[in-house]
């Protein structure tokens, strides 16, 4: 993946001029990563499922799991509070 992200970053940075060098822009990302870096979905059910549907990282998706509930126990504090 890394070779072929840096190809596409000198092929981008020899046609834009203007552009900075040392900047990685999703342009330079190939393709079929692409998806990992703009998810299709914001939704945070929608996420934690897939996560939960890839094979081990258990200690991950437990992590992860447990911030979704912190956000939205967060959320559900600030809506009722009225910030």
């Amino acid at each position: 993946m890394w070779e072929s992200t840096e190809k596409r970053h000198a092929v981008r940075i020899m046609n834009q001029t203007d552009a900075d060098p040392y900047e990685l822009t999703a342009e330079d990302i190939p393709e079929n990563f692409q998806r990992y870096i703009n998810p299709a979905s914001s939704d945070l059910e929608d996420v934690l499922e897939e996560i939960n549907n890839l094979t081990g990282l258990e200690n991950v998706k437990k992590l992860l799991t447990t911030l979704a509930a912190r956000v939205r126990l967060e959320k559900h504090h600030a809506d009722k509070s009225g910030l």
